[in-house]
């Protein structure tokens, strides 16, 4: 730590001591252990991309980042030497001198926020587990943190191969989302997903991302208006955060205005078990398509099998046609539901607004309200009982135009 440079760890970080991975790291306590680190990161403020976010672009790619700001977090450069031309103004030289302790102050800042985060990750796992990247001649690590994070603990030891990372695609894409939820709760199972795929160094893009997240709002039959509006947006302002900031939007106008009923709480419950049985058949066909260690952390070795990596990939190349055929099964299921659902709703609106007229028919008042009656007016008559009255308006091509004399 340099003495120009605060304490980070006492005086910014959120967690002081990282959760303390007892053993050979895995997937779940090296995710742990990784989001603690983004908090700490986070916590130390900085103009660099875009100045929201802090130091959190030390532990993410600049895709991951770009999920979450406009602007990349660019990783300053040392700024060398200082040089002032000759024939410089005092005024210039001043300038100079003022531009170039700024950058290396800047630069200074990130090395020392990055050193305090790699110390929390040294404390936090067992030595010999980080010995492999760990240079014997400083007896230092100088690996950047998303580097230890992704090209030596998740690929060493919290190893995601292919088949999981294809089922919990499918799971996450067969999501049934219930609009009387935050829509953050499909942002979130996104993200998790998104995250999971970088551990396996299979990203996926911010595109796929969002056409993910199109499809669950766009099956629940709620967000017509979202939908249409998003489709009319440029492609360049599709990005991540605008999604979330339209979809939440939106789902908050559908709370104002009252279109979130008790109703969508019943075809979700109908829905969800749907999707308990697909995730399910998905679960069952993994079982018997694959060996009993594909769903199960794998840690590379020095000497692999001859065939385990080759297999694993072909298993996972074959399922993929079958689980897409699961989930679309799905799918076309909630979709039929939800078309079921909005038929009732509309049949439900229209018998609600119908009104009937003995002297007029169907129209905008009843027979008690009704100010030029025929003679023989029965202002008992309804809809669905019209005691021989007018049939105009009524859907029935015959008598449609008749009209009492009056």
């Amino acid at each position: 730590m340099s003495p120009s440079q605060p304490n980070y760890i006492e005086t910014h970080f959120e967690y002081k001591e990282l959760t303390k991975i007892h053993g050979e790291p895995t997937y779940e306590t090296i995710k742990e252990i990784e989001k603690e680190i983004k908090a700490n990161a986070k916590s130390v403020r900085s103009s660099l991309g875009g100045g929201n976010f802090g130091h959190l672009g030390l532990v993410l790619s600049p895709d991951q980042y770009a999920l979450i700001s406009p602007t990349p977090f660019v990783r300053p450069d040392h700024p060398g030497t200082l040089v002032i031309p000759a024939g410089s103004t005092a005024h210039m030289r001043e300038a100079i001198r003022d531009a170039h302790n700024a950058a290396k102050s800047l630069f200074e800042t990130v090395e020392a926020v990055e050193a305090a985060l790699r110390q929390q990750l040294c404390s936090a796992i067992d030595r010999k587990y980080l010995q492999a990247i760990r240079n014997r001649q400083s007896n230092s690590i100088n690996m950047s943190i998303y580097d230890i994070f992704h090209t030596h603990l998740y690929r060493k030891y919290g190893k995601v191969t292919p088949n999981r990372l294809a089922e919990e695609e499918m799971r996450v894409k067969a999501m049934s989302y219930d609009p009387m939820d935050p829509p953050e709760e499909v942002y979130t199972i996104i993200e998790d997903l998104l995250d999971y795929a970088e551990a396996a160094r299979a990203p996926i893009t911010q595109i796929q991302a969002i056409n993910i997240a199109y499809n669950i709002f766009n099956r629940t039959g709620k967000f017509s208006d979202g939908i249409k509006a998003w489709i009319r947006r440029p492609d360049h302002e599709k990005t991540w955060i605008n999604l979330k900031n339209h979809f939440t939007e939106h789902h908050d106008l559908l709370r104002e205005t009252g279109e979130l009923t008790l109703q969508e709480t019943q075809f979700q419950s109908q829905a969800n078990i749907i999707h308990q049985m697909v995730c399910s058949a998905i679960d069952d066909t993994l079982k018997k398509h694959t060996s009993p260690t594909v769903h199960e952390s794998t840690r590379e070795t020095d000497t692999p099998t001859e065939t385990q990596p080759e297999q694993k990939m072909n298993n996972a190349q074959d399922l993929l046609p079958i689980l897409l055929q699961q989930m679309q099964t799905m799918q076309t299921l909630m979709e039929n539901m939800n078309q079921h659902q909005n038929s009732n709703r509309r049949a439900g609106r229209s018998r609600r607004k119908k009104k009937y007229c003995w002297t007029h028919g169907s129209g905008n008042h009843n027979g008690y309200e009704c100010n030029n009656p025929h003679k023989d007016h029965k202002k008992d008559a309804t809809y669905q009982n019209k005691m021989g009255g007018n049939t105009w308006n009524c859907g029935s091509s015959r008598n449609n135009n008749n009209t009492q004399d009056s």
